[in-house]
């Protein structure tokens, strides 16, 4: 699905079919594949937004994309443009969803913003 920021415009781009789970390889390729032509095409992709399920998961690995405290990484060159980056996001409904279940879970949920704020000095 491709949606402007600035725009109520969004529109389908693309629908593939599989039998059984894709790879995170695979699901990589074809997201830069995608980008390449929608690049091509005049459209201008600054983010990739998904939700946690364990494929995209697998994709942000593949990218080289982490949250883990000790190496954050949430961006990766833009294929069509060296200049540039392309960020990723995990969709808000799943993130407020994840913090919920873990204090449902756990009890508790470790934050360090002393680490998060260092990241971005």
């Amino acid at each position: 699905m491709f949606q402007s920021l600035c725009t109520n415009f969004s529109q389908p781009i693309a629908v593939f079919a599989s039998r059984g789970p894709v790879k995170g390889m695979v699901l990589a390729q074809l997201i830069i594949k995608t980008i390449s032509i929608l690049e091509n095409s005049g459209a201008k992709i600054d983010f990739i937004v998904s939700d946690g399920a364990s494929i995209n998961r697998k994709l942000w690995v593949e990218l080289g994309i982490s949250g883990s405290m000790d190496y954050m990484q949430n961006s990766i060159i833009h294929p069509s443009d060296d200049s540039r980056q392309i960020f990723m996001f995990s969709d808000a409904p799943h993130l407020i969803k994840n913090v919920r279940n873990q204090l449902l879970n756990k009890k508790s949920l470790r934050v360090s913003v002393f680490k998060i704020l260092k990241r971005f000095e």
